[in-house]
Order: C-alpha cells, then structure tokens, then sequence
C-alpha cells in the first residue's frame, strides 16, 4: 500500500473513532440524565476498590470499572445475581448497568470468586 492510499484510509477512520466517542459520552449522559447512581470502581494488587459500596434499590446502578493492575485473577467481574459477567480489559473503562430491585446485598467478584466485593442495596 503506497502512502496516498494509507492517508486516505486513515483520513476515512478518524471520524468513526470520533463517533465511538460521542456514543460513549452519550451513554453517560443519559445515565445521568436517569439519575443514575455511578460507582466507580479500579481493580488493582488490593483487588476490587472499594470492596464495599451503597446504593439504593429502584433506581438504575452504573458501574464503572477498570482493571489497572495484571498481576490479580480479576480479569473480569461477575455478578451473578444480575446475570452480569463483563471481560475487564486492561486499562480500559467498562460501563456495567443493572437496576437493584431489592434491599440486601449483592455480590460481585472475578471470574473465580476469589476477589469479591459487595454492594449494598437500601
């Protein structure tokens, strides 16, 4: 492929990745424009962090989370009461939604359980 030919394709993908982005914001944006509660959470060598949130139950969750670390288990998160199981790519934010329908708590972890951590439902 000849310079003029890879400048034309480049200059043809700038604007898709463009478009990747304002889709997230957009995501975000209407999250919050639901009220959405958003728990932000990092995998690192401690594991999930925190380890312990709150939020309340009838209203929309959304979970940012991002594996910051490779030297733990945690390469994906688990929330088997929700039916969620979401790959965590490493240094990349993933956005996890979900609406608690009842008070108690809610277990989340990797893939193995062996790193978990638990959000509280009122």
């Amino acid at each position: 492929m000849n310079v003029t030919k890879l400048f034309a394709v480049v200059a043809a993908l700038l604007p898709l990745a463009g478009i990747a982005r304002a889709d997230e914001q957009k995501d975000k944006k209407e999250m919050k424009d639901t009220k959405a509660q958003m728990v932000v959470l990092s995998v690192t060598e401690k594991g999930f962090e925190p380890a312990n949130v709150t939020v309340k139950k009838g209203e929309p969750v959304m979970l940012m989370v991002t594996r910051k670390t490779k030297s733990t288990c945690a390469k994906e998160i688990v929330i088997a009461s929700e039916k969620i199981h979401e790959p965590l790519p490493l240094d990349k934010e993933v956005s996890i939604t979900f609406t608690p329908k009842a008070a108690g708590d809610v277990k989340y972890g990797c893939g193995m359980d062996m790193i978990t951590g638990t959000i509280h439902v009122e």
